[in-house]
């Protein structure tokens, strides 16, 4: 049986591996309003991945001072490529072959999960390295730090209007965020702008 340190332990690395511990503090705060809170069995975990959220806050200002009108001013050009595809459809497959072109940029793992902070977090890559699981585990795909990901992570951590929050919220999700569909047409017009910004200024 595991004792409460080996409990407590797992939780942290656990929390590590979670995407939402490299949201910003302020989207993580919007994400966790917008689907109804923390199930009690899931506190520690979640006490664990605000204050990794929370310890960000410097990396991803500084970013923002050193790094923000400069991604502001660039055009995206050429146009990008989108994979598009359902789930399990071989989606994952054509974008790593895809990735293998050396004319084209892709989306990696480490740039996808700190999206604020992408820059500022590469002296830490090593660290990091050691706590992304070499496979996939939907698939047992291999994976690493410079894996193509989907951009929508990136997003889902910048954003709340993201469908990757079901992942985390299955309880409460689909009738919050399918509310948004009833809503006005002017408001229904401001979520999508805004899930439009944070899409392009990733």
């Amino acid at each position: 049986m595991m004792n409460l340190q080996d409990s407590i332990k797992k939780e942290f690395i656990t929390a590590l591996r979670h995407p939402l511990s490299y949201s910003s503090f302020l989207n993580l705060f919007r994400v966790l309003t917008m689907y109804g809170g923390i199930d009690k069995k899931y506190i520690v975990r979640a006490l664990f991945i605000i204050f990794i959220s929370f310890t960000g806050i410097p990396f991803r200002i500084i970013e923002k001072i050193k790094y923000g009108r400069k991604i502001e001013q660039t055009q995206i050009h050429p146009s990008p490529i989108f994979i598009i595809g359902h789930w399990r459809s071989g989606t994952t497959y054509l974008h790593n072959l895809v990735a293998q072109d050396p004319n084209l940029g892709y989306v990696s793992n480490l740039l996808a999960y700190a999206p604020e902070s992408f820059f500022i977090s590469q002296p830490f890559k090593k660290i990091i390295k050691k706590i992304v699981p070499s496979k996939r585990p939907m698939d047992n795909v291999d994976n690493s730090l410079t894996s193509p990901e989907e951009e929508e992570w990136a997003v889902a951590n910048i954003c709340p209007y993201s469908t990757y929050h079901a992942s985390y919220f299955p309880k409460t999700f689909q009738k919050k965020f399918h509310n948004i569909s009833e809503l006005e047409s002017n408001k229904y017009e401001e979520f999508i702008n805004k899930w439009k910004n944070a899409y392009i200024n990733f």
